[in-house]
């Protein structure tokens, strides 16, 4: 098994950094498919992991969460941009 990981799910609101895989709408099927298919091709069975930030979210002010708890270290590093 291939666990390809960190694939976030929205590209507004659940990402935590720039470089990461999205599946956040159909526009991605051919590119995953493709992955998949290539993983498979070579013996291997494909694995997701589908993300959401959260509260680690570094691209919308205020952060979705399921926490009204800030995190303190991605406080400190968008300071006041930061708000959950």
């Amino acid at each position: 098994m291939l666990i390809i990981e960190a694939t976030r799910i929205d590209d507004k609101y659940s990402s935590n950094e720039w470089n990461v895989l999205s599946a956040s709408s159909d526009r991605f099927i051919v590119g995953l498919s493709y992955l998949a298919e290539t993983i498979q091709e070579n013996g291997c069975i494909p694995a997701i992991q589908l993300i959401h930030a959260g509260r680690q979210s570094s691209n919308v002010s205020p952060c979705i969460a399921p926490s009204p708890i800030p995190d303190g270290l991605y406080q400190k590093y968008l300071g006041d941009r930061y708000k959950v």
